[in-house]
């Protein structure tokens, strides 16, 4: 029995996919003649062999898909680095294989100086942040003060208002007491002061009515004098027996300009006399508008000394002047108390800074830099450190063993049918469990060289779904890429499906202890199985695994050497000739060229 299990298992391991069935199916009938008793006859005369291979049909799912194998890696991987310059490792508490959460404690760096140094600085810090005390102290107290000094200061000048107020009271009412002969004193000040203006003016206009009837004198006797001369001159010639023509005619010009100048001084002389009779007339006037002024300012100062009104004025002046100068003593205690709060608030932001230290919070971070944590949650894969040893770079390595990925690679005949994002289907030899993933990356440029058959590969990455995938990073995994799907179809394997003589596909259904041939419709093709249809199918029928009928006389046996039956679904293999189950491709792609019954291939 276990003969023919080995050389069962040596010849599936030498066959292409497409031919698996029927080879397969062949060696077992020539190596089992203990199993095949016989067979039966057939209505036309052929015997069916007893160990002729069927499929028994069913419903289900059909992939086109691209299976791959790759490695299990991480799908996060972290280095934890020392960042501490002139620092050893004092302490490693963790082990290469041990699991860590986010935060856990794993390594410990040497803290000795750095502690120092942080005495150091809050040594520095407490004189700092006592002189900044001291001078905060300072300007609250100062500020207390100007506050107290703005108080008295608003205080005075409220006061000052009051009194204010009250002398306005009083004067005002003074005011009010003498306000007719203050009136009639205001009255009598104008008029004076009206009758004064025409006075001065008709006084200027005398004066200079005066100015010129004196100099129309002046030009008058001038005038007289020339006619004297002129006339003595004419006397003196008729005496001495001349020509007194000439003489006669300059006389008689001379006269005509004497008689003209007196004839303008005595116009000139009557201006001023008129002009002068108005003058004395407005001062007259004036003299009577003082006489009115004074009784009515003796009359005024009467009713204010009866009211005391020079006193209530002078309280009041004294009250306003008090106000304003309390009113300037207050801004200046104002612009005090700002400058006060100005320097306060300094002075308290200069406090808040000295309690605390950029040195210092350097020095911390340095500390807390040398208790290094995972910074995820994972297995640790890698110690790279040493107790004692420098503690630069990375030190160790964290890598989340729950989130995996598969790093694998598509042939150049592949990769242009494969996107990111398409999903799969994923197992290991480490268990016996089906996962599911999805394209997570591909390269856009070939990796690598060509390989042994010409072609080029694309490096990739398959995302594993869930944490509950009982894998171990370094393993290797299987990943059938989905490229498209069908649902709820009929599916053979290849070599089911024929041609009739009319060149229609058909396959083969049992008919009592016939195989009778019923047209189909194929559909999507993988590897391994063609999608059929046809309205005469149904679940459950069996069809002959072979088209070619020479070729169906076979049969497989299970590892006990007994017949093994097993029926056909969508996208299913036969058990124990090698292929995957629920759909899934073998690696290396369907054969090309193969002799399939009927044509195919």
């Amino acid at each position: 029995m276990n003969r023919v299990k080995n050389i069962v298992e040596k010849i599936k391991t030498e066959i292409t996919p497409k031919k698996t069935v029927a080879v397969v199916l062949a060696a077992a009938v020539a190596l089992a003649g203990l199993k095949l008793t016989g067979g039966k006859k057939q209505a036309g005369g052929n015997i069916i062999p007893r160990g002729t291979r069927t499929v028994v049909l069913a419903s289900g799912n059909l992939n086109e898909s691209v299976t791959v194998t790759g490695t299990v890696k991480s799908c996060e991987t972290v280095n934890v680095t020392g960042t501490v310059e002139n620092t050893t490792v004092s302490e490693i508490l963790v082990q290469v294989g041990d699991d860590v959460e986010e935060g856990d404690v794993i390594i410990k760096l040497d803290t000795g100086k750095i502690l120092e140094s942080i005495e150091k600085a809050k040594q520095k810090l407490a004189e700092t942040a006592r002189q900044a005390q001291e001078k905060f102290d300072n300007a609250r107290e100062a500020l207390e003060n100007a506050e107290d000094t703005e108080d008295d200061a608003d205080k005075a000048c409220d006061s000052a208002k009051a009194v204010l107020a009250d002398a306005k009271t009083a004067f005002g009412l003074a005011k009010e007491a003498v306000a007719p002969q203050q009136a009639a004193y205001d009255e009598a000040v104008a008029a004076e002061q009206q009758a004064n203006t025409e006075m001065n003016k008709a006084v200027a206009a005398a004066n200079s009515a005066y100015t010129a009837a004196e100099n129309a004198y002046t030009e008058w006797q001038d005038a007289q004098a020339d006619y004297e001369t002129a006339l003595k001159r004419r006397d003196e010639a008729a005496a001495r027996g001349e020509d007194t023509a000439e003489y006669e005619s300059a006389l008689a010009e001379a006269e005509n300009k004497k008689a003209e100048k007196e004839n303008q001084y005595n116009a000139q002389k009557e201006s001023y006399e008129s002009l002068k009779a108005t003058a004395d007339s407005l001062v007259s006037d004036f003299k009577m508008k003082q006489e009115t002024v004074k009784a009515a300012r003796a009359e005024l100062d009467t009713a204010k000394n009866t009211t005391n009104y020079y006193v209530l004025e002078t309280e009041y002046n004294s009250a306003l002047s008090a106000k304003d100068k309390a009113k300037a003593n207050l801004t200046v205690a104002q612009a005090a108390c700002e400058k006060a709060e100005d320097d306060y608030e300094t002075a308290r932001k200069n406090l808040e800074n000295a309690r605390t230290s950029d040195e210092l919070e350097e020095l911390y971070e340095k500390y807390n830099d040398c208790i290094l944590t995972a910074p995820a949650r994972g297995k640790v894969t890698g110690i790279n450190a040493s107790v004692g040893g420098n503690a630069n770079g990375t030190l160790a390595v964290i890598e989340d063993t729950r989130h995996l990925k598969i790093s694998t690679s598509f042939r150049e005949s592949d990769v242009q049918k494969i996107e990111t994002g398409m999903e799969c289907i994923i197992t290991s030899d480490a268990n016996d469990r089906q996962l599911s993933g999805y394209v997570s990356q591909i390269s856009p440029t070939a990796s690598g060289g060509m390989n042994s058959s010409g072609d080029v590969s694309f490096s990739a990455e398959i995302t594993i779904n869930g944490t509950d995938h009982g894998l171990l990073v370094g393993m290797n995994a299987r990943a059938e890429v989905i490229i498209s799907q069908v649902s709820n179809v009929f599916s053979v394997p290849y070599d089911a499906v024929g041609t009739d003589e009319n060149g229609n596909s058909v396959v083969y259904v049992q008919n009592g202890e016939d195989f009778v041939p019923v047209v189909v419709t194929t559909g999507m093709e993988t590897d391994y199985f063609i999608e059929i249809s046809s309205s005469q199918l149904k679940r459950g029928m069996v069809i002959r695994a072979s088209a070619d009928e020479t070729e169906s006389g076979t049969v497989v046996f299970d590892e006990d050497g007994e017949e093994k039956e097993a029926a056909f679904g969508m996208g299913g293999m036969m058990p124990g000739i090698g292929g995957m189950q629920n759909g899934s491709r073998p690696s290396g792609g369907r054969p090309q060229g193969s002799n399939m019954p009927g044509g195919r291939g």
